[in-house]
């Protein structure tokens, strides 16, 4: 806490105001009388919390007293931070899918319970999509190199690994195919991301 209020003594309220928020929504995920991991925001939450804010965190600290800096750095990080905000989305759906039915017995009403095994699935897959329409829209928007690009060769073996889960949704045996997806789809941006910087 002493390290954290010092950094925003020395790079300003943005800081704060992106750490309380984190602060906030990790409680509200699984503290309270009515946490966020029953209902059917756990995903978004999740998503919001480590994909969004932590990029954002990261971004500000790093460029808050370039002279280049702006408020645009909201936006750029906004959509550089989209893989990580949709992938981590997806393994708590994954696991609300395999939960479903054991989930509703101690009264968890996930989002995979309102949508249904079949619609939930379909949202995964959409998910993913999105996670690199992200990467290309940073491209194209000069976010990251363009180098970042060379990560949709994976899309035709990440299909196929989506596909195993998305056919039998296990919680043992399928399931970490999606936590293997955030780790691909958001460590080659970080890598390519950093080669591109140094090419």
């Amino acid at each position: 806490m002493i390290s954290g209020l010092y950094l925003v003594y020395l790079s300003g309220w943005p800081l704060l105001f992106l750490g309380g928020v984190s602060f906030l929504v990790g409680y509200c995920y699984s503290g309270g009388p009515y946490p966020l991991l029953k209902t059917p925001l756990g995903e978004l939450a999740s998503g919001l919390a480590m994909g969004l804010n932590i990029v954002l965190l990261g971004v500000y600290i790093n460029i808050y007293n370039a002279p280049t800096y702006d408020n645009w750095f909201w936006l750029t990080g906004s959509i550089v931070s989209l893989p990580a905000v949709f992938t981590i989305a997806n393994i708590m759906l994954a696991n609300n899918i395999c939960d479903k039915d054991e989930d509703v017995v101690i009264g968890r009403k996930t989002l995979a319970y309102y949508l249904g095994t079949k619609h939930s699935l379909t949202l995964l897959q959409i998910n993913y999509v999105f996670s690199y329409l992200g990467l290309i829209l940073s491209a194209i928007l000069g976010y990251l190199p363009w180098l970042i690009l060379l990560s949709l060769f994976t899309v035709k073996s990440d299909y196929q690994l989506v596909q195993g889960f998305v056919k039998a949704p296990n919680k043992v045996t399928t399931f970490p195919r999606n936590v293997l997806m955030f780790h691909k789809i958001v460590g080659l941006e970080v890598i390519l991301g950093l080669l591109g910087l140094l090419l």
